[in-house]
């Protein structure tokens, strides 16, 4: 049980991390639209998923 809430934590708490990171830290990573668009659907699924858990 401890394990699962660790890891809706870790699900919760990354996302929010990488979206409230400086935008000059992705730079080398450049992006176009499309390809932040599927991160962030991605990230949605992944949040529903552990929501409904």
């Amino acid at each position: 049980m401890q394990q699962d809430g660790v890891y809706n934590y870790v699900l919760m708490t990354v996302p929010a991390l990488l979206h409230s990171a400086d935008e000059s830290w992705f730079e080398p990573l450049p992006m176009d639209e499309q390809s932040e668009d599927i991160i962030e659907d991605t990230w949605g699924d992944l949040n529903k998923k552990s929501l409904l858990k």
